[in-house]
């Protein structure tokens, strides 16, 4: 990663628990010139693994705004959801800011690749 010199790295499925401080600590001294940014579900009481987690570095050398969405299938929700990035859009549009918007958007580029066989919103 430090070749890449990418301006945003986005890392999914991270599943961190307890090693997210070692992690964080290690982009801060490897990765400089990045912000580092973690979300995870919390860690399970009973043992198990941790599942999901993401992790979003952004350069420092370019100012911009950055959306994580997870639109889960509840309609009215989703709705919510995509009304509130529109919004993002035009404000950084109006203002001339960057903005990047990338998540689960549990979108599907043909209706018969949905596995419940329902229409999608975006369409």
């Amino acid at each position: 990663m430090l070749d890449w010199r990418a301006d945003i790295i986005i890392l999914t499925e991270t599943r961190l628990n307890n090693r997210v401080h070692w992690l964080m600590h290690s982009i801060r001294t490897q990765l400089q010139g990045y912000k580092a940014y973690n979300s995870s579900k919390p860690v399970p009481q009973d043992g198990r693994a941790c599942s999901a987690g993401v992790m979003i570095c952004v350069s420092e050398s370019i100012p911009m705004h950055v959306v994580g969405i997870y639109a889960p299938e509840d309609h009215e929700t989703r709705k919510r959801i995509y009304s509130y990035a529109a919004h993002a859009i035009k404000s950084a549009e109006t203002a001339g800011q960057h903005l990047v918007i990338g998540g689960d958007f549990n979108a599907v580029l043909r209706p018969e690749d949905r596995s419940t066989g329902r229409q999608a919103l975006m369409e």
